[in-house]
């Protein structure tokens, strides 16, 4: 059965080619299939385990859970043996550690790093409400379906997107004990961009101008003088854009 068969693939550790082989038996969406079999990256990881999970019926809260922690976990004798002595002196903790895993307990992180998980625990609930929408949605290949489950899926990718940002952030400090630094916001193009598309419109509006002069009267005319209307729109609202 599917439930446990994701359930293994969970337990040993979500490995990525397991992964996509069981997505291809069990799911029928071949251009997720194909987008699967590329790379692995973060994204990828976190969508196939998230479409295998909900696939099986499974909780969500699972994808991210440790492996100990799903129904039906046995530890190895290579799992349970005791970790190996450091030859180096212990650096003293300045955080109390959870003892399964050696991470920071969550009352210990910082307010910012606390946030995130609790937001990302949100969004995962909201997705999962989005998908739960998508199966509701009649399998009739319609055109207000097929809108519909577009709509819901590109939902579901923006959150997923989200929730891979916040994992990040989340892992980055777990290991390093430490926020990563924002960077530096981009020089901001869109006002170059508006200003070299004003003067583009600036020099179209003077040879539709010309054009409209030079033709008789007639559809083209017409035609033309319609498309110096919308030009003049454009370069109106630029310049409100712009400040001028």
């Amino acid at each position: 059965m599917i439930k446990d068969e994701v359930l293994s693939w969970l337990r040993a550790g979500q490995p990525y080619e397991e992964g996509v082989d069981l997505y291809a038996k069990h799911c029928n969406n071949a251009t997720l299939l194909k987008n699967f079999q590329r790379k692995d990256t973060e994204s990828r990881k976190e969508k196939l385990a998230y479409k295998l999970v909900m696939k099986a019926g499974l909780p969500e809260k699972f994808i991210h859970a440790k492996p100990s922690d799903l129904p039906g976990y046995k530890a190895t004798s290579k799992q349970s043996a005791p970790p190996k002595k450091e030859t180096t002196p212990a650096q003293p903790q300045k955080q109390s550690k959870n003892k399964s895993d050696g991470k920071p307990m969550f009352r210990d992180l910082p307010k910012e790093v606390q946030l995130m998980i609790v937001e990302r625990g949100e969004i995962q609930k909201e997705r999962a409400a989005i998908h739960a929408q998508i199966n509701d949605v009649p399998k009739q290949d319609t055109r207000a379906n097929n809108a519909k489950r577009k709509a819901l899926g590109e939902k579901v990718d923006q959150l997923t997107g989200r929730i891979n940002e916040l994992k990040a952030k989340i892992d980055a400090y777990e290991k390093k004990l430490t926020l990563p630094a924002e960077k530096a916001p981009e020089k901001d193009q869109t006002s170059a961009h508006d200003l070299q598309r004003l003067n583009n419109l600036k020099s179209q509006r003077t040879k539709a101008t010309k054009a409209i002069e030079d033709l008789p009267p007639g559809p083209k005319k017409e035609a033309k003088i319609k498309k110096l209307s919308e030009i003049n729109t454009e370069i109106e609202e630029l310049n409100k854009k712009l400040g001028k």
